[in-house]
């Protein structure tokens, strides 16, 4: 298999990559069970909140101070920045390179803690690992691999990379080296869809996935998928069934058009509007593309040819009308009020495609480092995921293992 260099944005360098995602997992378990239990448990869901419509987050899990964040400001919010899996108050908490972010029903902000195969709960100024407390360490000192079904106390992860809450409180997980979405419902893990690397469609576990990263959610509790490795976006209704919406399986490119005869290289960032528009990170392509009425377009970034020899086009940075705007690895997307917040991992920059079509920079000087300040001072380092609520925007600053938040209103006219 060859090994892409996108994903390795994300991570410490392409040997680690190797080793922790290209693995034979002697501790691989599954739950036979799944299909009866799902079948005798069927999901209805009606209404959907997830990285599309505002969340109104608990002000006591992500309040540091009684005093409110300072205007303009970014700031770290959680971590201490050291590699670990240590939980506790904001600053002592330990992540393992955090990708995806996205709030519980109950407005707790949680975090995909990702290179420690487990997911973290803020809460009452506390962090609390809510999935992945079973874990042994690899050589690397990453808690390794695994894959168990059952017990929330007991169930074992790949890599989570990204989630999202059901409006019933279910919470729907993407293992991306496992190739499945999981399911938390009741305090039990179940491997919803997948388990199996492929791209064939199907029904929960007949379906079968080639490294998903991210996940979204519509009002009626269908979900969609970035299929990364596919270079596919999925869609998963609420009774298991999975369908390719838009791409070629094991086919990129970065062409338009209807459905499946559209191309991406390498989808990492979804996010659905309330009129049932999809938006896509075409990460490999350092591109931002819609899907609506199941047509593909590209609606911020510029193309360029790829290289001789090379994977990928090249990216760039440029501000300004979205058809001549410039990304480099775009990632994790969140849609509010009519902007979309982008995490731009290459550039090591917040990005926002407004609804008038230009891109601003929200955050980050475009240098990899760690300094909170002013937005065009501070400094982030292969931001992954975002997430929006009460005026503030959270990143997943991933190589500096912290969460980051800045106050953005994006009522102000540089939003619009």
């Amino acid at each position: 298999m060859k090994i892409k260099k996108v994903l390795v944005t994300v991570f410490l360098s392409l040997s680690v990559f190797i080793t922790v995602f290209i693995v034979i997992r002697n501790n691989y378990y599954r739950d036979d069970n799944l299909n009866s239990v799902i079948e005798a448990d069927s999901i209805f869901i009606t209404e959907g909140a997830a990285n599309t419509q505002e969340t109104i987050i608990n002000t006591e899990a992500v309040s540091l101070s009684n005093n409110p964040l300072p205007e303009d400001e970014l700031q770290t919010f959680f971590g201490s920045g050291e590699l670990g899996n240590e939980d506790g108050r904001a600053l002592d908490t330990q992540f393992a390179l955090p990708s995806g972010l996205c709030f519980d029903n109950d407005g707790y902000l949680i975090v995909f803690d990702t290179f420690n195969s487990g997911v973290k709960r803020i809460s009452n100024l506390e962090s609390q690992t809510i999935l992945g407390l079973n874990v042994v360490t690899d050589e690397f000192g990453f808690a390794a691999p695994a894959y168990l079904d059952g017990p929330r106390l007991d169930a074992l992860f790949g890599r989570p990379y990204d989630g999202v809450y059901s409006a019933n409180g279910d919470l729907f997980i993407v293992d991306s080296v496992n190739h499945a979405i999981r399911l938390l419902r009741d305090g039990h893990v179940y491997t919803f869809v997948g388990g199996t690397q492929g791209s064939t469609d199907g029904k929960y576990g007949s379906a079968k996935f080639d490294f998903p990263s991210v996940i979204a959610i519509d009002k009626d509790g269908n979900l969609y998928v970035a299929d990364t490795m596919n270079h596919t976006i999925r869609k998963v209704d609420p009774d298991g069934n999975v369908t390719t919406i838009a791409g070629r399986p094991g086919t990129s490119g970065h062409t338009d058009g209807e459905g499946r005869s559209a191309r991406f290289n390498e989808p990492s960032g979804i996010a659905v509007d309330d009129n049932g528009v999809i938006y896509v990170a075409d990460t490999g392509n350092h591109l931002i593309r819609k899907i609506e009425n199941g047509r593909v377009t590209t609606i911020a970034g510029v193309f360029e040819p790829i290289p001789d020899d090379e994977d990928y086009a090249l990216g760039g940075y440029e501000d300004g009308p979205a058809e001549s705007a410039q990304f480099s690895f775009p990632q994790g997307l969140y849609f509010t009020n009519d902007v979309l917040f982008i995490a731009d991992t290459g550039n090591h920059m917040i990005r926002a495609l407004t609804p008038s079509g230009n891109v601003i920079t929200v955050a980050g000087n475009g240098e990899p480092g760690d300094a909170d300040g002013p937005p065009d001072e501070a400094m982030l380092n292969k931001p992954t995921g975002v997430a929006h609520s009460n005026g503030k925007l959270y990143i997943a600053d991933s190589l500096n293992n912290k969460i980051k938040v800045i106050s953005v209103d994006t009522g102000n006219e540089v939003f619009r």
